[in-house]
């Protein structure tokens, strides 16, 4: 999802989330499943050495680390 890979790099910055960015990250929060974690919307085969261990459309446990930090470091700054 490319709007979380945004407020993930923005939230690397330091810079404190604007209330202008709620609507990205209300779209990050939407995609959270039942269970508290987000799935696997896209993969780029092609840019890795290795295979990809998580299906399309699964719980990813990769997506789900991201979107926690970006969604957490978003509640202390909004």
């Amino acid at each position: 999802m490319l709007v979380l890979r945004a407020l993930d790099y923005f939230g690397s910055t330091g810079e404190r989330f604007e209330p202008a960015m709620a609507e990205a990250l209300a779209l990050v929060s939407s995609k959270q499943d039942a269970t508290g974690r987000w799935p696997l919307e896209r993969t780029h085969e092609e840019a890795l050495p290795l295979p990809f261990p998580e299906a399309l459309s699964e719980p990813s446990r990769w997506m789900t680390l991201r979107a926690l930090c970006v969604t957490r470091r978003a509640a202390h700054c909004l």
